[in-house]
């Protein structure tokens, strides 16, 4: 097996073209992560392509992908990418340690359709096995790098944010707006400090809600209280109308279809 800067023992190197591809499971937000990579030995040059995807709503922002060398003492592969704004990760700037990492920013997603990026960088294998061990490594180091618990972050939402908790007071007082927060989970738990969104709504979206859903459009809340609530035609804002004592706001976000609030109880004025 020989890995980038070692051409020595030409026997374990492919004489033919070998490729190889692993598919992530689809994240919580509905990305899915395809890579390829493939080996030309008329050049000695491996190239790799990483392609995201969506499902029920647009994604944008900044990715991290890490792409380890071939082996495990390799050091981190000279990738030359097709996009210039490819730039390499810094743990200064996001708080995430990934070594061999990689920013792709400005990344824009619509429905229904993907973004690939591009890079090569000279390197030999032995076969088909030794690509597709490397593209599991590539994946699981991603993984790791962006689900560390350890780490306070809200870099990368769409490849970290893993729920979101719809936040409503215990109580309520009838003909009053709901006050919801919508509170983003990520690997280190709820955070309470920087939420996607407050309703009632004034201005514009945050910028982290804008990553995952795209806009306002693709959020909505509805009534879990029997009619005790009465949501706006834009499903952005609730109002409290008559007593409860069981009451719940239900919400789509994006590709988080299934939220339910905490239990909360409307009761007069008085």
């Amino acid at each position: 097996m020989i890995g980038s800067g070692a051409f020595t023992d030409q026997a374990e190197v492919a004489t033919e073209r070998v490729s190889s591809n692993h598919t992530d499971r689809p994240l919580p937000t509905g990305l899915t992560t395809t890579r390829e990579a493939s080996f030309d030995p008329g050049t000695e040059t491996i190239t790799f392509e990483v392609t995201y995807s969506g499902q029920k709503s647009p994604l944008k922002g900044s990715f991290l992908e890490v792409v380890p060398g071939l082996n495990h003492d390799d050091p981190c592969p000279p990738i030359t990418w097709e996009d210039p704004a490819v730039q390499p990760h810094k743990t200064s700037t996001t708080g995430l340690r990934a070594e061999c990492g990689w920013r792709f920013d400005d990344v824009d997603i619509p429905v229904d359709h993907e973004v690939t990026f591009r890079g090569s960088y000279p390197a030999t294998v032995a076969d088909r096995e030794e690509l597709e061990t490397w593209l599991t490594q590539t994946s699981k180091a991603t993984h790791d790098a962006l689900n560390d618990s350890e780490v306070t972050s809200t870099a990368y939402p769409v490849q970290r944010l893993q729920d979101i908790v719809v936040e409503v007071p215990e109580r309520l007082v009838s003909q009053t707006p709901v006050d919801i927060t919508l509170l983003p989970v990520w690997p280190n738990g709820i955070d309470e400090l920087n939420p996607l969104m407050k309703s009632p709504v004034s201005g514009s979206e945050s910028t982290m809600l804008s990553n995952i859903a795209g806009s306002f459009e693709n959020v909505r809340f509805s009534d879990g209280c029997s009619g005790s609530v009465a949501v706006s035609s834009d499903g952005l804002n609730a109002t409290a109308l008559s007593v409860s004592t069981d009451c719940r706001i239900r919400a789509k976000v994006g590709n988080f279809t299934d939220l339910e609030s905490n239990n909360f109880r409307i009761t007069t004025r008085n």
